[in-house]
């Protein structure tokens, strides 16, 4: 039973104070929520207002947690986002660079591109999109080396990611 003379301790069970007809919580509710969840024994009412604003303060800081944790994964998926179209950017620009340097041109060199990003987008990593361009420079009697294409494909992932930033801030 709630005691009116301490006003310190109150189970939740005993919070049922309602206007009369109304059904709707009273200021005393929230007083007695209050005192029942401060840390310390409220006295009186500034003692109250104390567990009040504790409890209050309590709530404030957990949505402040949640906001910023939404924050945090909204930046995450945007940073992926970037990065994966960084990533296809470069095997575009990797796929027009190999087409021009076995003598493709226009239509063939733009289909050579899209098969590059196709490629890469079967397996994870970087290592499927070397093998298919080494094979089809090879085929072309283009001598090229995997690590010279390491190279570039670092180099062109440069210029992919700044293009997509400027994209995005335009």
């Amino acid at each position: 039973m709630y005691n009116d003379a301490a006003f310190g301790f109150a189970f939740p069970t005993q919070f049922r104070h309602r206007h009369p007809g109304l059904g709707q919580h009273t200021a005393r509710d929230s007083m007695c929520l209050a005192a029942a969840v401060a840390p310390w024994k409220p006295k009186g009412k500034r003692g109250l207002r104390r567990g009040i604003t504790g409890y209050l303060g309590t709530l404030i800081m957990a949505d402040a947690f949640q906001d910023r944790e939404k924050a945090f994964e909204a930046k995450f998926k945007h940073d992926q986002e970037l990065e994966f179209r960084a990533r296809a950017r470069r095997n575009k620009l990797l796929g027009l660079w190999a087409a021009e340097t076995m003598g493709m041109a226009g239509g063939g060199a733009v289909a050579y591109a899209r098969q590059v990003v196709a490629v890469d987008l079967e397996e994870h990593g970087d290592a499927d999109v070397i093998k298919k361009v080494l094979a089809d420079l090879a085929n072309h009697d283009v001598e090229m080396t995997e690590g010279r294409l390491q190279i570039k494909l670092e180099k062109m992932m440069d210029i992919a990611r700044q293009q997509i930033m400027t994209e995005s801030s335009q």
